[in-house]
């Protein structure tokens, strides 16, 4: 509720009494020894996730252990297990934050193109171009669902990359590109076709352009319903 107040009085040289009020308990105050103790979990967290990021995208989850992503955050492993109870959590948390980095990557790079259709077309690539790199794929689609299980990998890419297509398809409505919404289906199935392009450029790069083709023509397909 309301804030509490109380008078602190301030004698002056005159000896006249003066107050000003003060506010605490007001709410969301916190203490500045609390504020210093967030700011070190926030930053001790922040470093986990970083040598997280750094040895699962390196090793693999199976290959790195406690210890070496408490070593590299510079704590011990007691703590890292006060942030997160187990190196599979860790494993989801830093699966989360490349998520979110690789959504606002592609919304990024795609955001200048004229209309949904094009921002679908280059988010494409885009999304592609950042798969290329071994420590996102390795976190994103090689142990993400084998970590976190088909139920949670798809709950999370759903909160992100199938929210991002969602966005776009609305967008798209909006400008009068498409006249109605696909099924969820569509966004699941294109960002799947993705992944599955992905993989397919990191065996043969010469695939990238029948990648790029095929992903259009799906592109195409929807908007030529109208």
């Amino acid at each position: 509720g309301a804030a509490f107040k109380r008078r602190e009085y301030l004698f002056t040289d005159q000896q006249s009494v003066t107050y000003r009020p003060m506010v605490g308990f007001a709410r969301g105050f916190m203490p500045p020894e609390k504020n210093t103790q967030k700011a070190r979990s926030d930053s001790a967290r922040a470093a986990l996730l970083k040598a997280g990021r750094k040895l699962f995208g390196k090793s693999g989850f199976l290959s790195t252990s406690v210890n070496e992503v408490a070593a590299a955050a510079g704590m011990s492993k007691s703590g890292l297990l006060h942030h997160f109870s187990s190196k599979a959590a860790l494993f989801e948390a830093v699966f989360e934050e490349e998520e979110k980095r690789l959504v606002a990557q592609v919304a990024t790079e795609a955001a200048d193109a004229p209309g949904a259709k094009a921002r679908m077309k280059r988010g494409a690539r885009a999304l592609l171009d950042a798969l290329n790199d071994p420590v996102s794929r390795q976190i994103t689609l090689i142990d993400g669902p084998a970590v976190l299980g088909w139920t949670q990998w798809r709950k999370i890419e759903a909160a992100y990359g199938i929210a991002l297509i969602q966005t776009t398809l609305e967008e798209a409505q909006a400008e009068g590109s498409i006249s109605s919404l696909p099924g969820a289906a569509f966004s699941r199935m294109f960002l799947s076709a993705l992944h599955e392009g992905a993989f397919s450029i990191i065996e043969d790069k010469s695939q990238r352009p029948a990648v790029e083709a095929m992903l259009d023509q799906m592109i195409d397909g929807l908007f030529a319903q109208g």
